[in-house]
């Protein structure tokens, strides 16, 4: 805890070794830097003490802010990877040309002061993206995006000085992907989707493509913000979105790619999981902040998207849409399950409670000792079993398919 500072506008990824966070810090008049932590996961999960270790970079850069830490889908990361951090920063506020900055957090739980992030603070890597400019509005109103029959002060806030929620980061064996989107002016003060894949093998992260996506929908030229997006053990990717306009009201939808596609393109049809009804009459303008797009890890292929809408006109009646989807060809990988019983080496008795984990994942063993995995990628595993009074104890094993 920052007890000088307000933490603002939190974030959170799952990683291996630890839930990260970032937030926004503020003090009691001003904007007061970027924060970021690392929380000992292992401890967390079987509700013991736990530390966390936490850099506070208003010494290192007063102008970061908005960063996302990497939240994992499907299979583990390398062994030892660090948590990855990105901002997107336009050139104006970080010149000298609009960029994504990567950050590498490296815990270190046997002696926390030895943890680092980035280079002594500062960036591990800056991306130079395809150039692109904030929505007017940004940094001057949150009274943003049109909706129908509303006045002024009731646009929606567009929340366009960051990226928004989440920094995906996927492992496919070959290489490592990290998914990233933000609201960029596509042309006129409309709002539009900036998107990025980014890529690593065996040398440093590259910009794999990008794209703004602002298209038409029956007619209309919608404004579309607050995405976000998430990719299948395919390779298939897709963005969910709100989109509004003085004649369309604050509706969620959802765009995609298969990963045979023209790099850089979205060209799979654009669809509705509801249309709304209604706008939001007050004038605070805050619309949801963020949602959220994941895959579904028991197939790996079925999308799940939520977000929020108006079936009415009102002041605050937030309605919230789950749905989900699949791109068609996308096909669960080879799976297998482990599963067996942690007892007492001297009276054979089962212990409940014993944490077991595998490269990330964990779970607990129950009341007769019984732990289990349901669903995991195959492949040779190194177990590890740890509890309370005992000592630790480890095997190996491999996972086959089925």
């Amino acid at each position: 805890v920052k007890r000088d500072k307000f933490n603002d506008y939190p974030k959170f990824g799952v990683w291996p070794d630890a839930y990260y966070m970032t937030a926004n810090l503020f003090t009691s008049s001003s904007f007061a830097g970027a924060g970021v932590w690392a929380f000992e996961r292992l401890q967390m999960l079987q509700g013991l003490p736990a530390r966390l270790v936490h850099f506070d970079l208003a010494g290192v850069n007063l102008s970061f802010g908005g960063m996302l830490p990497a939240d994992l889908d499907g299979p583990p990361p390398p062994a030892g990877a660090p948590g990855y951090f990105a901002e997107v920063d336009d050139a104006a506020w970080i010149g000298p040309q609009d960029a994504l900055r990567l950050w590498e957090f490296h815990v270190d739980w046997a002696t926390p002061a030895n943890s680092t992030f980035g280079q002594s603070g500062q960036p591990d890597l800056i991306l130079p993206t395809a150039p692109w400019s904030p929505l007017p509005c940004v940094g001057v109103t949150r009274h943003c995006i049109p909706q129908p029959s509303v006045s002024g002060d009731a646009r929606l806030d567009a929340i366009g000085d960051r990226l928004m929620y989440r920094l995906v980061y996927r492992n496919f064996g070959d290489h490592a992907t990290l998914l990233a989107n933000h609201t960029v002016d596509a042309g006129n003060g409309r709002a539009g989707i900036r998107w990025y894949e980014l890529r690593r093998t065996e040398g440093a992260w590259e910009i794999y493509q990008q794209g703004t996506y602002a298209g038409d929908w029956a007619g209309s030229s919608a404004h579309r913000w607050m995405a976000s997006m998430a990719m299948d053990n395919r390779g298939n990717l897709a963005i969910g979105y709100t989109a509004s306009s003085p004649t369309v009201y604050p509706s969620v939808r959802y765009i995609g790619r298969r990963v045979e596609d023209p790099l850089n393109t979205l060209p799979r049809l654009e669809t509705s999981f509801v249309e709304g009804g209604g706008s939001q009459t007050s004038d605070s303008s805050r619309w949801g902040d963020y949602s959220m797009m994941s895959v579904d890890p028991a197939d790996d292929c079925t999308f799940w998207y939520t977000s929020e809408y108006y079936p009415t006109t009102a002041s605050y009646d937030w309605h919230t849409r789950i749905g989900a989807f699949q791109f068609a060809g996308c096909t669960s990988p080879p799976r297998g399950a482990l599963h067996g019983v942690i007892t007492d080496i001297n009276t054979a008795q089962p212990l409940s409670g014993a944490l077991v984990s595998l490269s990330g994942y964990v779970t607990f063993s129950n009341a007769d000792g019984h732990y289990q995995f349901a669903i995991l990628p195959t492949g040779s595993y190194t177990v590890q079993v740890t509890t309370y009074g005992y000592t630790s104890g480890a095997a190996s094993v491999v996972i086959s398919a089925d």
